[in-house]
């Protein structure tokens, strides 16, 4: 027999075994949890061996097909809110009742258990399980990790041909645990022969009327279409990101269907959001953005009679006397990073000294060609551009620059290096991610080696921390803001910045020649 686990807070003991993966999705559950209500070992073996049968009951319950009549239609997402939930809730205890008017229970409804209770008599059906609810109700267990409470809900939704949002379906178990319980006591009085209803049946209103059922004409999901037909370049990362937060919007409403989609709904999102730890900033521009453009979009293209997102001001305030979440490297990080570069033979070993003094971000640097580094009136730069050859796209239209290389890249080796490469990628070693882009590889290497071998773990200083960097050395110098954007890749300021090419490249490089190498110069702004 298996050890009994041990809780680690209340020291109580229970019996813990994983539901097999073919069964999870139905049963609700990925493993099967009963407290022993005991922390004695001696006490726990007694129960163990009833928790273990209710467990192979199940799985065997769970491995038996479903009725014809339930599979005949898929389940639905839908979305209540909480005092649909609670109706929900009498309906279940009303369904069970029904479900075993002929019969006290299934035969594991019989389990023994030390010691008669308010769950009932040893000798009667659903005490053991009963024992078990109140057991998890004392253990502060959630009620969606009870393996009894799961199962029917599972049972209930799927005879309701009902398929709730996860937040939701969470929602429910807790409402449904103690429906769960009083229709198993009232089964137990019909056992003893007392067929009158539960008094607190009372309490649960009857659900309302369901909404007619039907395939939603306009899917959330199919929206993406309408977006992707108004724009002339559609970047493939782009829109998968897009379509993983349509989805997401979905599987929180509970329904695809996007007519029936109110401000309402997006408000909701953005608190159900808010709960899960995202930050605004990701909120408002990685999660409600997308959505809100996709809804415009559909309404422009009319495939939308009007869209339900127009006007909405939800955006979260940014709290903005938090510390900002990237710093620049310090000067002395700077060096050792340098330093712990040199002595690499892979493309670490020019990339951090690349993004050291040139400012660029790690995925235009891993995408380089040799063809891209280019000398013109005896100025070495770097020619930062969209590619053809393996789809290499840049961030906007002024990420496209000449970025001259500093004097300590050239004494470094770095030409030499250069002039030793075959034709193509320089970082031909980096594998191709999902979207042909070597800058994810380089980014996770990056990291990696800069928590675990420099041993830099200060979460606010990435690769992107050279960008601060770089800005903050131009700074220092006294860079006009409109060489520090030429070479950054910033978009320029104000009706100037759209005529015209930017700074020439004898500007950029006569400011770039200004700065001092690594590790010399001005004093340390962070004091370390």
């Amino acid at each position: 027999m298996a050890r009994p686990a041990r809780h680690p807070k209340s020291r109580i003991l229970y019996f813990r075994k994983v539901i097999p993966e073919r069964l999870r999705e139905r049963a609700g559950m990925r493993e099967f949890k009963r407290t022993l209500g005991t922390s004695d070992p001696r006490q726990a073996r007694k129960r163990y061996a009833a928790a273990a049968a209710e467990y192979d009951a199940l799985v065997e319950r769970l491995e038996a097909p479903e009725p014809a009549s339930i599979e005949a239609a898929p389940a639905p997402l839908i979305s209540v809110s909480p005092g649909d939930l609670h109706a929900l809730a009498g309906e279940l205890w009303r369904w069970l009742l029904e479900r075993y008017a002929a019969q006290p229970g299934p035969p594991e409804a019989f389990s023994k258990i030390a010691g008669n209770g308010p769950w009932g008599a040893t000798s009667e059906p659903w005490s053991g399980q009963r024992y078990q609810l109140v057991g998890s109700r004392r253990t502060k267990l959630p009620a969606a990790s009870v393996g009894i409470v799961s199962a029917f809900v599972g049972d209930f939704l799927r005879y309701k041909e009902m398929r709730l949002a996860p937040e939701d379906h969470r929602a429910f178990c807790e409402a449904a645990r103690d429906a769960i319980d009083g229709a198993l006591s009232d089964l137990q009085r019909r056992y003893r022969g007392d067929i009158s209803e539960s008094a607190a049946l009372v309490r649960y209103p009857m659900p309302r009327p369901e909404a007619p059922r039907g395939r939603p004409k306009v899917t959330i999901t199919g929206l993406i279409e309408a977006w992707a037909k108004g724009r002339e370049n559609e970047r493939k990362r782009t829109r998968d990101e897009w379509v993983r937060r349509l989805r997401q919007f979905s599987d929180f409403l509970g329904h695809d269907d996007a007519e029936a989609v109110t401000g309402k709904d997006l408000r909701n999102w953005r608190d159900h959001l808010r709960k899960t730890g995202l930050k605004a900033k990701t909120i408002n521009e990685s999660c409600i953005a997308p959505v809100r453009a996709i809804f415009a979009a559909a309404e422009s293209e009319d495939v939308l009679k009007s869209n339900p997102l127009a006007g909405l001001k939800i955006a979260l305030k940014e709290d903005k006397t938090k510390e900002r979440p990237r710093r620049p490297y310090t000067n002395a990080e700077a060096t050792k990073l340098l330093k712990a570069a040199r002595k690499r033979k892979d493309a670490l070993r020019w990339l951090t000294w690349l993004m050291a003094y040139t400012g660029a971000r790690i995925n235009e640097l891993a995408q380089l060609h040799k063809k891209n580094v280019l000398k013109e009136n005896n100025i070495p730069f770097l020619g930062i551009a969209p590619s053809t050859d393996d789809g290499h796209e840049i961030k906007t239209s002024a990420s496209r620059r000449d970025v001259p290389l500093h004097r300590a890249l050239i004494t470094e080796g770095f030409l030499k290096w250069v002039a030793k490469q075959p034709e193509g990628p320089l970082f031909r070693e980096l594998p191709e991610g999902r979207y042909g882009k070597r800058g994810d590889a380089a980014s996770k290497r990056y990291g990696r080696w800069l928590r675990t071998e420099v041993g830099i773990t200060d979460k606010r200083v990435v690769g992107h921390s050279w960008r601060h960097f770089m800005e903050d050395r131009l700074r220092g110098i006294e860079a006009p803001d409109e060489i520090a954007d030429g070479i950054l890749g910033h978009s320029l300021k104000g009706q100037r910045g759209t005529y015209g090419e930017g700074p020439p490249l004898r500007l950029k490089a006569k400011w770039i020649g200004k700065l001092p190498s690594v590790g010399i110069g001005r004093r340390d702004r962070y004091g370390r």
